[in-house]
């Protein structure tokens, strides 16, 4: 009889700690341009912008009609920087201006990077030697950076028509040749190096690169996924949430399986793709309309809705706020993010200790983990405070929990049972492993 009531009780408890998330779907639509999301237009010095609601707040997208400006909130005390294409980091605006966008195949247009502090001073404005076209901008541990076209001299041939070639490069090629796009980066705003290195993105949680983030200490960490994955392929923003891909292959191509939405690169909320969503494109959107997210292609008139976006919302925000964990200065990417409770963080056994080289046994019947390094073998029990360590009566001060299928324990016991220390930092809350 007690030892029903013992089972019974942990049944209780596990459903008590684990998380019940309401269902999101996703419906498909081929051949289809997507539905107008915009809550209202905005004119521009030279077209249009149209604003989205994002989880509440007003975003522009598509400035000038130019798919490929960066999502910004619609505040107009950034009036004379707001129709560009402009990305905010903690000391800087980055500005590019992209009202000639849509020219882009028509004659080239030419633009400047031009940064400003948080004053709206000017601090540089950046040609790259004149006649370029700034596409993509990007700043992250005191580096900036720049993409932009390569500039062309337009000559004639013998027939008087135009010819669009490369001032540089190995040979000249025309406009229908695939164009040079350079990266560039610098410390000082005045010197720029040609570099092969991915440009950051940010939002106001986090820098990201590839399978990297700023989001514990500022500097751009790499982050180890549990899923094995070595990183997740930017796509475009959802106003202020990164939208990222996982694919099938390792690179940049391939069918994309699933949306990975995140704040901050390390913890997402993830939709399964559908089947029909093709292998590539050189474009994608994301916005609300109504209740759900609408994806879209706007190049291949393909677009699919995610529903609802209330759920998707939410769970964005409880892994905001889940704490972070660094071990060997790499960021840990859990696929069930840590918790706190009463002041202690669980997080997710298996995956910790296969990064510190534990061997982990779990047994069903007793539900009962034994973790073993060193010589050390430490085994403890779900929703018990009473631990073994080499056989010895040992206490935690929280018990383990199974979450969402995954045995949650507290990190800095077991971590320190196994000759870590563990420090935590509250501004970031970032617990930091070290042996």
């Amino acid at each position: 009889m007690k030892k029903r009531i013992f089972y019974a009780v942990l049944i209780i408890m596990c459903i008590i700690t684990s998380t019940a998330y309401a269902e999101i779907s996703v419906q498909m639509y081929e051949n289809q341009h997507a539905p107008e999301g915009t809550e209202f237009r905005v004119e521009t010095r030279e077209g249009f912008a149209e604003v989205f609601n994002i989880n509440g707040i007003d975003y522009l997208y598509h400035k000038h009609a130019n798919l490929s400006t960066n999502p910004t909130p619609y505040d107009e005390s950034l009036s004379n920087i707001m129709f560009d294409d402009y990305i905010i980091t903690d000391e800087y605006y980055l500005v590019r201006d992209c009202s000639n966008g849509l020219a882009f195949f028509a004659y080239f247009p030419n633009n400047t990077l031009d940064i400003y502090d948080k004053n709206m001073n000017l601090l540089h404005s950046e040609d790259f030697g004149g006649g370029v076209y700034v596409v993509g901008m990007g700043y992250a541990d005191g580096v900036f950076y720049a993409r932009y076209r390569e500039k062309y001299e337009i000559t004639k041939d013998d027939n008087g028509n135009e010819i669009y070639a490369r001032l540089y490069g190995p040979d000249k090629a025309t406009r229908w040749q695939k164009e040079r796009f350079v990266i560039v980066k610098s410390t000082d705003m005045i010197t720029w190096t040609e570099t092969d290195e991915e440009i950051p993105r940010s939002n106001s949680v986090s820098n990201v690169k590839y399978g990297m983030t700023t989001v514990t200490d500022g500097t751009m960490k790499n982050v180890n996924y549990e899923s094995g994955q070595n990183g997740y392929f930017y796509e475009t923003k959802l106003g202020d949430i990164f939208l990222f891909s996982e694919r099938e292959n390792e690179d940049s191509t391939g069918k994309i399986k699933s949306f990975c939405l995140t704040n901050d690169n390390v913890y997402f909320v993830k939709v399964d793709a559908p089947e029909e969503f093709a292998k590539r494109y050189d474009y994608i959107d994301a916005y609300e309309y109504g209740d759900e997210i609408i994806i879209s292609t706007p190049a291949n008139g393909d677009y699919c809705t995610i529903s609802s976006s209330e759920e998707i919302y939410k769970q964005i925000e409880e892994k905001k706020n889940a704490p972070y964990v660094v071990m060997n200065n790499n960021v840990l990417g859990f696929e069930t993010p840590p918790v706190i409770e009463d002041d202690h963080t669980l997080v997710p056994m298996r995956f910790l200790f296969e990064q510190m080289g534990a061997d982990v046994e779990w047994d069903q019947d007793t539900m009962t983990a034994t973790a073993t390094m060193n010589n050390t073998a430490v085994a403890f029990s779900i929703n018990d405070t009473n631990a073994e360590v080499n056989g010895i009566a040992a206490m935690m001060d929280v018990p383990a929990r199974l979450i969402n299928d995954k045995t949650m324990f507290p990190l800095r016991f077991l971590s320190e049972e196994m000759g870590y220390t563990v420090t935590w930092d509250e501004s970031t809350r970032t617990a930091v492993i070290e042996q």
